[in-house]
């Protein structure tokens, strides 16, 4: 498979795509179709099935801004985020489990650990 760098340059309402590896250029309505519209562009150019396609956003420029910088940190703190929340529940789920196995009520677990009851008794019953 290979994978294709594109740049997107929002110009005039539309996404220009800068398909540099073809010498490609084509536009998207909207950010979220750049993908897709890019991909399907290196298909017909290149004659590969979709299988062989991978395209990645490596630079959005608006009003003469690049933003792939910020948006890339943007994803590593929400990757560290997600991770944080993963620990933040596997703690909880240890404290109610504890605190359930010291006859602590529910609602008590519930407010111990910052979550409602129904998510408490969730947690001490493992789901």
């Amino acid at each position: 498979m290979m994978e294709y760098e594109i740049h997107a340059r929002h110009e005039d309402g539309w996404w220009m795509i800068d398909i540099p590896a073809i010498d490609g250029l084509t536009q998207a309505r909207r950010l979220a179709d750049v993908e897709a519209e890019a991909a399907d562009y290196i298909m017909v150019d290149q004659d590969v099935p979709p299988s062989a396609v991978s395209v990645k956003v490596t630079s959005i420029v608006a009003g003469g801004h690049e933003f792939g910088g910020v948006l890339g940190d943007l994803v590593l703190v929400r990757a560290k985020a997600r991770e944080a929340e993963a620990e933040a529940m596997s703690q909880a789920r240890r404290v109610a489990l504890e605190l359930a196995d010291s006859d602590v009520p529910v609602r008590d677990i519930g407010a111990a650990i910052g979550v409602s009851y129904q998510r408490a008794h969730q947690l001490v019953s493992g789901k």
